[in-house]
């Protein structure tokens, strides 16, 4: 569980880098041409105007499902979920990540996200069909008579043993290739 903890923590600091990286955001709402004034607003409003440790706090409690916000943040960014009191005007959120606008819709991102997600559904299910099609036909290769194909592909197998998966019949053997570790 600490290794899975490590993992998540890199992951964000990561994200939180690579877009650190490229280019300014308030740069990038805007466009070329933006005004001073309109760019002094939107970097306050996207907390740009802070240390970038703070920038990092701001973004690691928007994205965190447990966090603490005011009864202001929770109303301006219109965040969901189970709200717990723990002093006058902060509150102990247990909540679905807050993921702020789109730079380039000007959307929540969360609604950007629910409307890519059937198609993102439809090409995970057409890939997973056409993978299993082709493992069974990789399968029933190795399972033939092809003598040179079979030594090949365990040879293969045995030697990359995260992306195959053996299972035997008898003196016949098939060889499910598989995407994944084991």
């Amino acid at each position: 569980m600490a290794y899975g903890v490590l993992v998540l923590f890199g992951v964000v600091v990561v994200v939180f880098l690579v877009f650190q990286a490229f280019g300014d955001p308030a740069r990038m709402v805007l466009g070329q041409t933006g005004d001073k004034k309109t760019m002094e607003n939107i970097r306050k409003e996207l907390y740009l105007d802070q240390p970038k440790w703070k920038q990092f706090v701001f973004y690691v409690n928007d994205i965190s499902p447990v966090s603490i916000d005011s009864k202001t943040e929770i109303k301006e960014k219109g965040l969901r979920g189970f709200f717990i009191p723990v002093s006058k005007n902060e509150n102990l959120a247990f909540k679905i990540p807050y993921l702020r606008r789109s730079y380039q819709t000007k959307k929540q991102v969360t609604e950007v996200l629910m409307e890519a997600l059937p198609g993102t559904i439809m090409l995970a299910t057409a890939a997973m069909f056409f993978y299993h099609y082709c493992r069974n036909i990789f399968g029933n290769i190795v399972g033939g008579k092809t003598k040179y194909m079979d030594r090949y592909l365990v040879s293969f197998c045995q030697r990359y043993r995260y992306f195959c998966t053996f299972v035997f019949y008898g003196d016949r053997h098939r060889i499910y290739l598989w995407f994944g570790v084991a």
